[in-house]
């Protein structure tokens, strides 16, 4: 995946997170928490770095299995 497409999908990840928490809240009748543009950023970065992590392990588990298969 190319870097604007995960940033994208980062950021609508944080915004349907947020949405979600919205409509519950709407529902349930509880006012206790703001959505908040920080949420949707802090899940975005979450969303980054769990990327940047997964693409990380996958290169580690490729480069093990080039040594073990030499």
């Amino acid at each position: 995946m190319a870097g604007r497409q995960i940033l994208f999908w980062a950021l609508l990840v944080g915004l349907f997170l947020e949405g979600t928490q919205l409509v519950l809240r709407l529902i349930l009748g509880v006012f206790f928490h703001a959505v908040d543009i920080t949420d949707v950023i802090m899940n975005a970065f979450g969303v980054l770095i769990g990327v940047g992590l997964y693409q990380a392990l996958k290169q580690l588990v490729v480069n093990v299995k080039k040594k073990s298969a030499s």
